[in-house]
């Protein structure tokens, strides 16, 4: 689901800006550092806007044919082309990005009243159905579960929105107020929604994996998924489930592995700064945790608690969160 956040957030801002990215575009800005990313990100609007240098070259050229050229209008058209790739390049390093980075990133270490504010400056700048779910999952962070139910309601109806990515949304909505039984319930009904959906698939099967519910059918669709076209995006969310899939076989030492080869994925995606990164480093460090308090790894295992404790704390407690205290209480040497 985090991966499919990270394209929606691109899709949006380009859609916004009047360019479009791709699968194929986000498997090349894998692993390219955020100036790099913008600067792709500027040429495909660039591109867009070709319109504006279909009409401004040739009159360009037609100006200084003239015996007396207007040097006023060649000013004029300079500035036209070389101001699309400016705004472009300033538009996403700036302003509306930045807002949208910190409402998510209050989103994910549980600030309500953060994600609120922020979702009010940003109301006339993002879709009415991104906006609804940011409200829903605020209230569902206040602990208003019902209302963000209600306030979600509508997209059920909505007939530009896929029931499958419904029940996705309703799955985060409850995961959010910590309700897990509700989260991957509605979790599974995207699923049945969308036998074909790869992510769908991939993320309630690491879902179950992570909370350990299930265990047998989550392996089933962990592999169902990975032989299922994948989105660029997705690879650093399979080696996760490699991770969860050995550490739910009782094979902690490739749980490690895996853990650390998806830590280097993670941190290769498009760097994008919004709360996403932040979760699934400190969940994978959790896990970790876990595997290497099986194996007797102690000063390993603090090490990944004191990274993953400040935001799996922050975000209350969760089957993780109580699976590392365990792991941890097991493995320590009696006094």
């Amino acid at each position: 689901m985090a991966a499919s956040n990270s394209a929606n957030y691109l899709s949006q801002q380009m859609k916004r800006l009047g360019g479009r990215v791709t699968p194929s575009d986000l498997a090349l800005l894998y692993g390219k550092s955020e100036l790099k990313r913008d600067l792709w990100l500027t040429r495909l609007i660039v591109k867009s806007f070709w319109y504006v240098y279909a009409v401004a070259i040739p009159l360009l050229v037609l100006n200084h044919l003239r015996d007396h050229p207007w040097y006023w209008a060649t000013a004029i058209l300079v500035i036209a082309m070389l101001g699309v790739p400016v705004w472009a390049f300033l538009t996403l390093r700036t302003g509306s990005r930045v807002e949208l980075t910190r409402l998510a990133r209050a989103i994910v270490w549980r600030r309500p009243d953060e994600a609120s504010a922020g979702l009010e400056r940003l109301r006339h700048l993002i879709s009415e159905e991104r906006a609804t779910f940011y409200a829903a999952r605020i209230a569902a962070l206040r602990g208003e579960i019902d209302r963000g139910v209600r306030i979600l309601a509508p997209l059920a109806n909505d007939p530009h929105v896929p029931d499958w990515h419904y029940f996705n949304m309703l799955s985060m909505v409850y995961l959010d107020a910590s309700e897990w039984q509700h989260g991957i319930e509605t979790g599974d009904q995207a699923v049945a929604l969308a036998p074909r959906n790869a992510a769908t698939i991939l993320g309630q099967a690491n879902l179950l994996l992570l909370h350990s519910r299930d265990v047998e059918r989550a392996k089933a669709m962990f592999e169902q998924a990975i032989h299922l076209h994948m989105h660029p995006l997705s690879k650093p969310y399979v080696t996760y489930g490699r991770a969860l899939v050995a550490l739910r076989s009782g094979d902690p030492r490739a749980a490690i592995d895996a853990c650390n080869d998806a830590l280097e994925q993670f941190r290769s995606l498009p760097q994008i700064k919004d709360g996403a990164d932040e979760l699934m480093d400190a969940v994978v460090h959790g896990v970790l945790c876990v595997a290497n308090a099986n194996i007797n790894n102690i000063d390993e295992a603090r090490r990944c608690f004191e990274v993953a404790l400040p935001l799996l704390e922050a975000r209350g407690r969760s089957p993780i969160y109580d699976e590392m205290k365990a792991s941890l209480a097991r493995s320590a040497p009696a006094s």
